[in-house]
């Protein structure tokens, strides 16, 4: 009996068979190329897109630093320290959002701040 492969050899010596073996494996060369132009268009895609927001957000940061100068201003000054007090205090509403009087929040933002703005971002 023999093997797969040499019944393949002989069977692509008949030209009928040969043409439709070369019309098949064009037919699989082309879906494959259309599945891999296919992926990587949908990478390009969500590269650009990704890409872009970066930038933006990059862009966003940047213009923003003004505000955040304000930020850490007011988180060395004495009247954070007095706003903390108060709120350690219960002087403070209940509702009044106040993560800007936890140390660590500022101290963590202020830190990332730095470190992006030293990448390049």
């Amino acid at each position: 009996m023999s093997s797969y492969s040499e019944y393949k050899m002989k069977a692509l010596q008949n030209p009928e068979v040969k043409a439709e073996y070369d019309a098949l494996q064009s037919e699989f060369d082309n879906n494959q190329a259309i599945i891999r132009i296919s992926d990587m268009e949908a990478i390009l895609d969500e590269a650009s897109k990704r890409i872009d927001a970066f930038e933006k957000a990059s862009i966003d940061l940047k213009s923003y630093q003004e505000e955040i100068a304000k930020l850490e201003a007011y988180y060395t000054s004495d009247e954070w320290k007095k706003d903390y007090v108060l709120d350690e205090e219960g002087k403070l509403p209940r509702d009044l959002k106040r993560g800007v009087l936890s140390e660590d929040g500022i101290y963590n933002l202020l830190e990332r701040n730095r470190e992006l703005l030293r990448l390049g971002v």
